[in-house]
């Protein structure tokens, strides 16, 4: 197996397992609207049931929009760490043992996954961009001042 055959496959996978997650969180999101709405808080069930449909839309539609919006990716996890903040919230509120800790836990790591996916992309368009250019891509450095006066 090549190596850019062995790259597209991590690609794919790494896109399939964010869309499960974007999904995962709509559905939860969507059905926590759903109880809302059971619980007589209609104002929050249609907040919440808007939210969810829009996450499941973004997760349906994720490459046409990111195509045509750019970065949305990163505002989109913003979002869903919001509603898990405010989810987790509610089940506090509703006296819930435990199940809240998951959801503040998983607002956290979408909150630390934005500046984490943003490097990683950022890295990879430099890397893309040294190749294409044709110059040598070096791992290590290239960054620094002296690297840059030495090439000068």
């Amino acid at each position: 197996m090549s190596k850019s055959a062995s790259i597209e496959m991590k690609q794919k996978r790494h896109e399939i397992l964010e869309l499960v997650g974007h999904i995962c969180v709509g559905l939860s999101v969507f059905m926590k609207g759903i109880d809302k709405f059971e619980h007589h808080h209609v104002l929050i069930g249609w907040l919440l049931l808007i939210l969810g449909l829009m996450i499941l839309g973004f997760s349906a539609f994720h490459k046409k929009i990111e195509f045509i919006l750019g970065r949305i990716k990163y505002f989109i996890l913003g979002i869903e760490g919001f509603v898990m903040l405010f989810i987790g919230y509610s089940y506090y509120q509703d006296g819930s043992h435990l199940i809240h800790y998951a959801y503040y836990l998983t607002a956290i790591l979408f909150f630390t996954a934005i500046p984490v996916i943003y490097f990683l992309h950022k890295n990879e368009e430099a890397k893309k961009l040294k190749i294409d250019t044709g110059e040598p891509v070096n791992e290590g450095a290239g960054n620094s001042i002296a690297s840059q006066e030495e090439k000068n």
